[in-house]
């Protein structure tokens, strides 16, 4: 029997990051995403079901990935990490500090492309266009 506290945990969890991340691939599926995403599905789907296959696993891992984060950026997942040193650290505080955990995670300049040794898709290449950074500083 689970404490109510880790009920509470778990509904956050399934409901922000796995059943939001199948909703957002449902989504991509049916032509309702982010048309880079739906283009690359597309394109692998005609390609064959081992394209296909390999362009959605990293993308639907990513998805459920980045919802946890997101989760823990909104304040609905309040959640504490302990480094290698013991330092505590209050991931919902510390973000005000930074970037948000989502965004710091996305594209092959976040930590998935840094840190990752598997494949991983950028799907906003482009997005320096947006802020104030220069394109040609990546």
């Amino acid at each position: 029997m689970n404490s109510p506290a880790i009920d509470e945990f778990a509904k956050l969890v399934v409901a922000w990051a796995r059943d939001q991340a199948i909703r957002n691939c449902d989504n991509i599926l049916h032509s309702k995403g982010p048309p880079r995403a739906i283009k690359r599905w597309k394109e692998m789907a005609r390609e064959s079901p081992e394209a296909f296959a390999s362009a959605l696993i990293p993308d639907i891992v990513d998805e459920a990935v980045g919802n946890l984060l997101l989760a823990i950026d909104q304040g609905v997942l309040r959640l504490s990490f302990t480094d290698s040193k013991g330092n505590v650290v209050d991931l919902t505080t510390i973000i005000r500090d930074f970037d948000s955990l989502c965004g710091m995670y996305q594209g092959k300049e976040g930590w998935c492309g840094q840190y990752s040794k598997e494949r991983c898709f950028d799907y906003f290449p482009d997005l320096d266009e947006f802020t104030d950074k220069p394109q040609n500083e990546k």
